[in-house]
């Protein structure tokens, strides 16, 4: 028996899931298609995160491969989708794929409070369109932070490049430089 389905969406720019309660049970409400289960699996801890996830915001990691870095943020307390049927407050837990600051998690925690009211109406009444209007906001910021990153990545490895041009140039000037003296 399926408790409830959730609203999918195969047009998202990044991989997102969106928990909450819904009859007293924590379910799956809003979806990317490609959502993996690592994904689902971190919105699911009722935790802090940052046990969970890995801090990728060294230098090193910032110029390695591509990594895949789960995020997670809860809204405030607020009541079930489905108000009768549960009167206890629970979070909503909104998580995603991609790069980010604590600062930039703390922006997108900040989004999913301010619009977590409305869609959880606009969820139960499955309105779809709507829902995406809402959502949207949140993955057009997660869109962009992952934009900023990867700009100061290739900004990075540009300049480290650049320097590494230089040092050899200059090493050739000084050799070729001691070639002339003789």
């Amino acid at each position: 028996m399926i408790l409830y389905e959730p609203i999918t969406f195969d047009n998202s720019p990044i991989e997102f899931v969106l928990i909450g309660p819904f009859k007293g049970k924590d379910v799956i409400l809003i979806k990317s298609v490609h959502a993996g289960l690592d994904l689902i699996g971190l919105a699911n801890f009722r935790q802090k995160t940052s046990e969970y996830i890995p801090n990728n915001n060294s230098l090193l990691s910032s110029l390695s491969g591509p990594v895949r870095q789960l995020n997670m943020v809860e809204s405030g307390k607020s009541f079930d989708i489905e108000m009768e049927s549960d009167g206890r407050r629970s979070a909503y837990r909104f998580a995603w794929v991609g790069s980010g600051h604590n600062r930039d998690i703390q922006r997108v925690g900040g989004l999913l409070d301010d619009i977590i009211s409305v869609i959880k109406v606009e969820i139960n009444n499955r309105d779809v369109a709507e829902v995406e209007l809402l959502i949207s906001a949140i993955i057009l910021e997660c869109s962009l932070i992952d934009q900023r990153r990867l700009k100061t990545k290739r900004t990075m490895i540009a300049v480290l490049i650049s320097y590494a041009i230089i040092i050899v140039l200059t090493v050739i000037y000084y050799f070729w430089w001691q070639n002339l003296k003789k």
